[in-house]
């Protein structure tokens, strides 16, 4: 399987947080969807953490909550899906 070409994303989003960098966000989004549908949830996962933990945008607790259904996490997922939607 061929990943994307940002291979260090976690980096790239620590170094652009202060700067709100909407590109590099754009990126990792692209990135943890990719994981998720390549079946790799443990790497998505981490990707929408840093993805909520920095940014307020109701696309990223939906997508994070369809992952966490895949995984059967139905509480958490409950939550990430309702915060998105309010």
């Amino acid at each position: 399987m061929t990943y994307p070409d940002e291979v260090n994303v976690t980096y790239k989003v620590k170094k652009s947080t202060s700067e709100n960098n909407v590109a590099v966000f754009s990126m990792v989004y692209k990135q943890a969807i990719f994981f998720e549908n390549d079946k790799q949830y443990a790497e998505a996962v981490k990707l929408y953490n840093i993805l909520i933990a920095n940014k307020e945008y109701a696309k990223y607790y939906i997508t994070f909550g369809v992952c966490l259904q895949k995984l059967k996490h139905w509480e958490q997922s409950y939550k990430m899906v309702e915060k998105g939607l309010n």
